[in-house]
């Protein structure tokens, strides 16, 4: 019998083992599964889907990185059944080839360096989701997936492929508008937007493939949580993103890994809907 979705996860680990715990808490993130972060022999936070402990040293050892995921995904095989873990590896083969955790912290830690170094690679960052958006489409379409429940994870990493795209699509816009990219005469400038333009992915596009997500399954809370961030990108930011933000924490229950929803409710209503006690 086929195993239900995990949908949270928590990775255990010595403080010095960062990069390890930033490639799979970023892969995860990426199919849509939550990750909490726990130090050795600090217990904190809720109870989660899954536990996984990245072995002391991991980062100094001769075994890559990739090897080592790979390891540490046979245990969750367990957790998920043999069909969803294949599906789950061949996700991680597409994230890890392409580079995709360098893709993903390039927003969330440098997106307003204002340095062109780091805007060159957002540029290589937007090829590497494309370049796994498409991976991901003939994954899709491979008969040993269809049908699977395990196509959610699939969808969820197609969600958030064309989710980061976009963003980096908006950062690299916004650098060229405040004259931070692209310094060059106007004609550059505006043939540099619009094929920024050409990237950025319709909302209707992307809420199709999380509708199927939660046609699927009603309680995949992250597809809701991916749905607010992507309304942020679009004009629906004005009116209802924090909905699904809320919906969310409605299924995730009182736990602390809704900390980083209600941050997010809240620069809702710090910066679209001006009010200092729901935004505290």
């Amino acid at each position: 019998m086929e195993k239900e979705l995990v949908k949270c996860v928590k990775i255990i680990h010595h403080p010095t083992e960062v990069r390890m715990y930033r490639t799979l808490s970023a892969f995860f993130r990426f199919i849509g599964i939550f990750a909490c972060e726990n130090l050795i022999e600090d217990e904190y936070g809720d109870k989660v889907d899954w536990e996984c402990q990245i072995t002391k040293g991991s980062e100094d050892i001769d075994l890559p990185i990739k090897e080592q995921v790979n390891v540490i995904l046979q245990e969750m095989k367990e957790c998920i059944g043999d069909e969803n873990f294949s599906i789950v590896s061949s996700i991680w083969n597409v994230f890890n080839e392409n580079d995709l955790m360098r893709g993903s912290y390039a927003i969330d830690y440098f997106s307003n360096s204002g340095r062109i170094y780091i805007y060159q690679q957002m540029e290589k960052a937007i090829h590497s989701f494309k370049e796994a958006l498409k991976q991901l489409n003939v994954l899709e379409q491979e008969d040993a997936v269809k049908g699977s429940v395990g196509n959610v994870y699939i969808w969820m990493a197609q969600v958030n492929s064309q989710r980061r795209i976009n963003e980096l699509a908006m950062i690299l816009w916004n650098a060229v508008q405040e004259g931070l990219y692209v310094k060059k005469n106007d004609e550059a400038r505006e043939k540099y937007l619009s094929g920024l333009a050409k990237k950025y992915i319709k909302f209707n596009k992307i809420d199709k493939v999380i509708s199927r997500i939660l046609k699927v399954d009603s309680q995949f809370y992250a597809a809701y949580a991916i749905r607010g961030f992507v309304k942020e990108l679009t004009e629906a930011y004005k009116t209802d993103s924090k909905n699904d933000f809320e919906k969310a924490i409605k299924l995730i229950g009182n736990k602390s890994y809704t900390s980083y929803l209600y941050f997010r409710i809240g620069r809702y209503y710090e910066k679209i809907l001006p009010d200092r006690p729901e935004k505290m």
